[in-house]
């Protein structure tokens, strides 16, 4: 996990490129590393965002991260719209003020925001929260 965290920050700081990496990952000794490589995601803004879309990664979903809905949102399945909020930059009122009108436009527009805590994601919980709003929505995928 640590290393997927550092891989999408740098990635998406253009620290390196895939196309350099891929370049220095030859051989099957790299072959684990090449998988992780093809699950970094550049446009992940926070650790918290990386974690979350790990952990629904792991149980089968693909959730669009960085997806524009008139303002960038976090991770998107169909109508849910999964925003991971750690306290460093929503915890100011104005944060938080701009938080709620960002879901009222969502719930106008027939998204439904869920927003997870940096201590839920950080505790793994993404999935366990995540599941019964997206079945209920009918946007978790079956296998």
């Amino acid at each position: 996990m640590d290393a997927l965290i550092a891989l999408d920050a740098a990635l998406r700081i253009g620290l390196v490129s895939r196309t350099m990496l891929l370049a220095r990952l030859v051989g099957p000794r790299n072959g684990r590393l090449r998988a992780l490589l093809g699950r970094a995601d550049p446009r992940a803004r926070s650790l918290l965002e990386t974690i979350a879309r790990y952990d629904l990664q792991e149980a089968g979903q693909e959730p669009e991260v960085a997806a524009d809905l008139g303002f960038e949102v976090d991770l998107l399945m169909g109508r849910l719209v999964i925003e991971t909020d750690g306290y460093t930059y929503h915890g100011d009122r104005g944060s938080w003020e701009n938080d709620r009108r960002r879901d009222q436009s969502l719930l106008r527009r027939g998204y439904v925001p869920l927003r997870l805590t940096g201590a839920q994601a950080f505790a793994r919980q993404t999935v366990r929260l995540v599941e019964p709003v997206a079945r209920r929505l009918g946007c978790w995928r079956e296998d």
